[in-house]
């Protein structure tokens, strides 16, 4: 799952190299946050009318429900595919809410030294339906960089682990920030708030104790196991030799 629902406000219409036109959104940051307004790039939806550039005027606040591709670079676009028509509505309205499905990757816990925060930053892979235009299959994961904070960080950094199935929802977040070699670079996040998620599967440590509960019953068994003779005069031999008193 990778499915996005938000209100974005209508910016400029780009094209790919490969002529295939855009609609430029950009969801407003939080009121009253110092986030950065975060921008998608809106493909054309299956006959979806509102979904073609001119339809509406710019600065227009829309609601968009759609599924999102982040670019495999690293410091590429996200491509959003509407899943329904677009509506204008109110300016003043605010929504930014991902839904994401899958597996997780990396798990990285850290305290912040400066914020006085803790944090855990996690990745998750993630099916999406077929998109040739931007180069994405099924059989490819969407690669999407997750984060949460203070008691949520401690609670998933302890019972996250990678190739655990969850299902995550959390507003988009759009960073910017320069390297140590003094370029710029940007990414998306989804910040994760309590809950908004759900795990699935047994924790890591029921795993292993399953484990090593199941490999001791197995040594039992073993040592139980009644010896195997070629015969019943072997069986009877045997038997006579644990009755010798020295």
């Amino acid at each position: 799952m990778n499915n996005l629902i938000a209100s974005a406000v209508y910016k400029n219409d780009v094209s790919l190299p490969n002529g295939l036109t855009l609609l430029h959104l950009e969801i407003p940051p939080a009121p009253q946050s110092k986030q950065k307004p975060i921008p998608i790039f809106l493909q054309r939806g299956y006959n979806l009318q509102t979904t073609f550039a001119g339809v509406f005027e710019k600065g227009t606040n829309l609601l968009v429900q759609a599924k999102i591709y982040p670019n495999a670079d690293p410091n590429g676009s996200m491509y959003a595919v509407p899943t329904t028509e677009l509506q204008k509505i109110p300016t003043e309205t605010y929504i930014n809410q991902a839904f994401l499905a899958g597996g997780v990757g990396y798990v990285n816990h850290k305290y912040i030294v400066k914020l006085k925060k803790e944090c855990t930053e996690f990745g998750m892979m993630c099916k999406g339906s077929d998109n040739p235009t931007i180069g994405y299959n099924k059989n490819q994961g969407l690669k999407f960089q997750l984060e949460s904070w203070n008691s949520d960080a401690r609670f998933l950094n302890h019972y996250l682990y990678e190739g655990r199935s969850v299902a995550m929802a959390g507003p988009l977040k759009f960073e910017t920030y320069v390297d140590k070699e003094g370029q710029k670079q940007s990414k998306y996040k989804v910040s994760v708030r309590y809950q908004q998620y759900q795990l699935f599967g047994k924790n890591q440590e029921a795993e292993q104790a399953n484990k090593e509960i199941v490999e001791t019953v197995k040594e039992i068994v073993k040592e139980a196991k009644p010896k195997a003779y070629d015969s019943p005069h072997q069986q009877a031999i045997a038997n006579a030799e644990d009755d010798v008193p020295f």
